[in-house]
């Protein structure tokens, strides 16, 4: 009976990989965001294709290729995982919180109407409260563009606030100079919303390295032996194998083999990947994520018809010369 289990270990991984991957995804998705759930599914999507080629009955030509693949996904992707985790949770762009109101700059000036909106192509869109020229966000985190002002627009303001922080230039406290100067934002307040925040933030963090590492955990513990469970091929095999596979390519098709509408649907489809690929990149460096998913969705469409049409255009070749595709 435990020798029947044992035979059965690869089946098994693959099964709680495949189980396991959208459970942790999920739960990044609910504890952190989307974006670092896309990255685990992606990352996760590779364990799995990992866990069902370890898997197969089939003869593999080199493992040594399998355990290059192991030491990536064991070692080298995970920590691309955790710089992208602290990146995208702000850590490198933090600053300390000022604890001393004397050590904030201070601007004065007349309160706007709205917000002043900053965005476009070159960078992620913003929304600020701008004084004497000055732009501020009441967050650290956010885009708060103090939402609260704007109800004494034309009233002068004295604003204080920490620059060049994490999220621009930040606002500690907002005095409203009315018919008896207040506090609309105050300095203890905003400090303790800013330190909660972080808090928070770094709860979050946790969270996602904790999840990340019970994923990785589960790959690693149920592959660590995978290589005694492939069978590799002889020399014999491995001959057959190479002839098959690199034998001349006699049956490439040329230009005359794609027809007129093939042909354009080519030249578009390969167009169309290359600006899917550079705007999705730009997409995701400015987190405009609906662009970002549009881009995949146009990417991949875009292989699917390049592909129809290298393959319409191959069977039409073979045709003219007579080759069988078999």
């Amino acid at each position: 009976m435990s020798d029947d289990l044992a035979s059965q270990k690869p089946q098994i991984f693959f099964i709680i990989m495949l189980v396991c991957v959208p459970v942790c995804a999920l739960l990044i998705y609910i504890t952190v965001g989307f974006y670092q759930a896309f990255l685990a599914g992606f990352f996760g999507l590779r364990l799995i294709i990992f866990a069902y080629v370890a898997q197969r009955d089939e003869k593999v030509r080199d493992e040594k290729e399998l355990e290059n693949e192991h030491f990536a996904l064991v070692m080298v992707m995970p920590i691309c995982m955790i710089v992208f985790g602290l990146w995208q949770g702000g850590v490198f762009g933090r600053e300390d919180f000022v604890l001393n109101k004397s050590e904030l700059s201070q601007v004065s000036g007349i309160i706007p109407e709205k917000y002043t909106y900053v965005g476009g192509y070159k960078a992620p869109d913003r929304y600020y409260l701008t004084i004497s020229d000055v732009r501020l966000n009441c967050a650290e985190n956010d885009k708060d563009y103090c939402k609260d002002v704007y109800k004494y627009a034309r009233k002068t303001a004295t604003i204080y606030y920490q620059p060049k922080a994490r999220n621009g230039n930040l606002v500690y406290e907002i005095i409203v100079n009315d018919i008896k100067p207040f506090a609309l934002y105050g300095f203890d307040g905003q400090l303790y919303d800013f330190k909660r925040v972080r808090q928070q933030e770094n709860l979050r963090l946790v969270a996602y390295f904790v999840i990340l590492f019970i994923m990785c955990f589960i790959f690693w513990f149920g592959s660590r032996d995978f290589a005694d469970y492939l069978e590799v091929m002889n020399d014999e095999e491995k001959a057959e194998y190479d002839e098959k596979h690199n034998k001349p390519q006699i049956s490439s098709p040329s230009i005359r083999d794609f027809r007129f509408l093939g042909s354009m649907m080519y030249v578009v489809g390969l167009f169309v990947i290359v600006i899917s690929f550079l705007i999705g990149v730009y997409a995701l460096f400015v987190q405009k994520f609906i662009l970002l998913f549009v881009c995949i969705i146009a990417l991949t469409l875009s292989i699917l018809v390049v592909q129809k049409s290298e393959r319409d255009a191959e069977k039409r070749h073979n045709e003219r010369l007579g080759i069988n595709d078999n």
